[in-house]
């Protein structure tokens, strides 16, 4: 099994016309997964997947703590059953990414900091329009500058959990969330941002070395190929790592590409059958998503019910006409 370099969990928000928390927990309990109703703002606990509803944008689907690539890869394809029980996407949506930071100290967690308060305006340009300038993912706008002042309390220093880079979960469970993409239903950007994420952590918790200070680079494609380098994106690469750093790379400059009206060849996203490809092990599942969703009523479709099953509509007698005499 090929481990991550961390352990991650991702959130996906997403909305629909009709509650469809019920169906999917039916799939996923037929698929064999943990899963588990939630409510209204249950904290995960990282043992199965939680269904929320969500007052901004109608309803969100957390992971179960993922520690292996072959398990993001699977984990990923929830998607599909989100999409097949009616969800859509819509700009309130958030795609909310955590990572395991237990065992960081300060020194190192400010080493990402620094990275991250540097390349802001670069991560950000991987982001959607619905996600610039909005309240859920702001801007750091001085939080940097609470660490900047006193690392060693990187744990409480955080004021609230609306920025892009949301600490508030590190005093508790150690983790720290990423806010900043918009929610999307296809398995491969869910994979590609994970990685890419884990890369650039991992990259500067090894001891690179950032400044303070925001980057400046004479165009936002400059900026964006110069935090990729600055993270390790374009080598030196070892064998075993090589693979999925090239395609969290490809993914970066692919969305960035997509987003601008441009296009790259060199740099085309990966798909998930791609992700799946580069598994050190073959991915699969108890039962496929048809035998999933299985006989049961279609959920926004006609009843499955046969004919034969099917009772026959009772006969209405119409009363007989009354003669005049």
């Amino acid at each position: 099994m090929q481990t991550l370099l961390r352990k991650i969990g991702f959130e996906v928000e997403f909305s629909c016309p009709v509650n469809p928390l019920s169906e999917i927990n039916r799939v996923l309990q037929r698929m064999a997964e943990p899963v588990t109703l939630a409510g209204y703002y249950r904290h995960s606990v990282g043992s199965a997947w939680d269904l929320k509803l969500d007052s901004s944008c109608g309803y969100e689907i957390a992971s179960p703590i993922i520690d292996s690539y072959e398990s993001l890869v699977k984990a990923s394809k929830i998607v599909d059953i989100v999409k097949r029980a009616g969800g859509t996407v819509n700009p309130k949506c958030g795609l909310h990414v955590h990572v395991d930071m237990n065992g960081v100290d300060a020194e190192k967690f400010e080493r990402v900091m620094r990275f991250m308060s540097r390349y802001e305006e670069a991560f950000f340009l991987l982001a959607d329009a619905s996600r610039q300038n909005n309240d859920y993912c702001r801007k750091l706008c001085g939080q940097d500058k609470l660490i900047k002042a006193d690392p060693t309390q990187f744990r409480s220093a955080w004021r609230e959990k609306r920025y892009w880079l949301n600490g508030t979960h590190l005093s508790g469970q150690g983790t720290l969330e990423f806010r900043l993409m918009a929610s999307h239903l296809e398995a491969e950007y869910i994979v590609g941002w994970v990685l890419f994420l884990l890369h650039s952590i991992n990259y500067l918790l090894k001891g690179k070395h950032i400044s303070w200070g925001k980057a400046k680079c004479a165009s936002d494609r400059d900026l964006l190929q110069t935090m990729l380098g600055q993270a390790g994106f374009y080598g030196p690469f070892n064998d075993r790592d090589k693979s999925t750093i090239v395609a969290a790379r490809k993914w970066a400059l692919s969305t960035y590409t997509t987003k601008v009206g441009q296009s790259d060849r060199r740099s085309k996203a990966p798909t998930i059958q791609q992700f799946e490809a580069l598994a050190e092990r073959p991915i699969g599942q108890s039962i496929s998503l048809d035998e999933a969703f299985g006989p049961s009523p279609a959920f926004f479709g006609p009843s499955s019910v046969s004919s034969a099953d099917a009772r026959p509509t009772p006969r209405v007698r119409r009363p007989r006409p009354t003669r005049t005499v």
